[in-house]
């Protein structure tokens, strides 16, 4: 079963989630510091989408050089929230794992302090803003059925993280402590889904992963999202393939469902392998990889999702491509509202609805005919693109999908057309 999560971080992305038809997305993640940033326009979709949500506690940033952030108007809001202001010492460039684990292992009252604080934010960042507006969202469309959804809470809740950056990182052991004293605080109907965000090297080191995998095998744990740092799906070799392929897998072995923090398809398609419920999670059009500890924005050019090669081109060069790839241009009603003339802000939103509805349709496709399937449909994407380009010079938006085939031990090709959007 694969499911898609989308990641909100711009108020006009919460407009899309709104209007976009079909809805088949599983859920919309959040984080605290996009939160603290928009609140009434958060609480306002969450309760007008009715979808289940979560809410990124985001505390990973602290753990880092905090230098560059300190001025990012939500800094000082998450670190009282969290209560770090009072142990973080203002003229550190970071928070030390030694404030929160003991030199026996153990939790510190600061990292007692610090998941009640955070999972009391989670419980209570969205619903108590849409309370506040609560009478002004009698008077919008649906009102009538609006009560139930009034106050919405997370359907599931994350411990603090923190980057584990090397082999026998010390936040391991922090984060682990972490998850603990979170699922102390689970209540009835509750999920614990833990983060673990990994060094790409730490990856590599199959050894290392495995140990860590069977280190956040923890009793009421219900769901993992996984991070691996500095991994990007598109570009990643066959051995990081790989090793992706057998972490997700690992986590997956004990039934419990696993998430993409910054994904796309190469993790949705690990399903093949692992046997469980896998998703990923990402922004409309963006966000399938993330380099950590930079705080940045989309990307300005427009980008139009090519669903024949499953890949992002942009919008400028898209008819270019397509020539030269033999591909056709998709004719949804997104896509045919495309015209010369339209602002930029009116294309960003016809092409971020298109790659909504596209995605979705790909995550229907594995759902109903497997992912060995789709895979054999990936191999013959390949081999059509590569065909028609025969210079090579367009090779970056479809050669991944060889690594992709050969870490998932995908069959050759064996001719015919694959499903969806047909080459030209």
């Amino acid at each position: 079963m694969a499911r898609l999560f989308i990641r909100v971080n711009l108020p006009r992305e919460a407009a899309w989630l709104e209007s976009v038809e079909p809805q088949d997305y599983s859920g919309v993640v959040v984080s605290s510091h996009i939160v603290e940033n928009t609140p009434y326009r958060i609480a306002r979709m969450l309760t007008r989408l009715k979808k289940p949500y979560l809410i990124d506690p985001y505390t990973y940033v602290f753990g880092g050089d905090v230098g560059t952030i300190r001025e990012k108007q939500w800094f000082s809001s998450l670190m009282d929230k969290y209560g770090l202001d009072m142990i973080v010492d203002r003229d550190t460039s970071s928070l030390d794992p030694s404030a929160l684990v003991g030199d026996g292992g153990g939790p510190t009252d600061s990292l007692r302090e610090l998941v009640d604080n955070v999972v009391t934010y989670q419980r209570g960042a969205a619903s108590s803003t849409a309370a506040d507006i609560g009478e002004f969202l009698d008077f919008e469309p649906g009102a009538a059925d609006a009560d139930a959804a009034r106050r919405p809470s997370p359907y599931g809740i994350m411990p603090p993280y923190f980057f584990i950056d090397r082999k026998a990182s010390r936040w391991l052991r922090v984060n682990t402590s972490a998850v603990r004293l979170a699922v102390e605080q689970k209540r009835e109907g509750d999920k614990i889904i833990v983060p673990i965000m990994i060094d790409r090297s730490v990856m590599l080191d199959r050894e290392a992963a495995g140990a860590i995998v069977d280190d956040y095998d923890i009793d009421g744990v219900d769901e993992f999202m996984v991070w691996p740092a500095y991994v990007d799906e598109r570009s990643a070799d066959r051995r990081t393939l790989e090793c992706l392929r057998d972490l997700v897998a690992g986590l997956a072995r004990g039934g419990r469902p696993v998430t993409s923090m910054y994904g796309g398809l190469f993790t949705l398609l690990i399903s093949g392998h692992a046997g469980a419920e896998l998703g990923t999670t990402h922004s409309i059009c963006y966000g399938e990889h993330r380099v950590p500890f930079t705080v940045g924005s989309p990307a300005a050019v427009v980008l139009l999702y090519q669903g024949h090669v499953h890949t992002k081109i942009p919008l400028l060069a898209s008819a270019e491509i397509e020539s030269a790839l033999g591909l056709e241009r998709c004719e949804c009603a997104y896509c045919g509202s495309m015209q010369k003339g339209l602002d930029v802000a009116r294309l960003f939103e016809l092409a971020g609805k298109h790659f909504l509805v596209r995605r979705m349709g790909e995550i229907k496709r594995i759902n109903d005919r497997g992912a060995a399937r789709f895979l054999e449909e990936l191999a013959l994407a390949h081999e059509h693109a590569k065909k028609h380009d025969r210079g090579g010079a367009y090779g970056a938006y479809y050669r991944d999908f060889g690594a992709w085939t050969a870490a998932l031990g995908g069959p050759a090709p064996s001719g015919g057309a694959p499903d969806g959007p047909s080459p030209s």
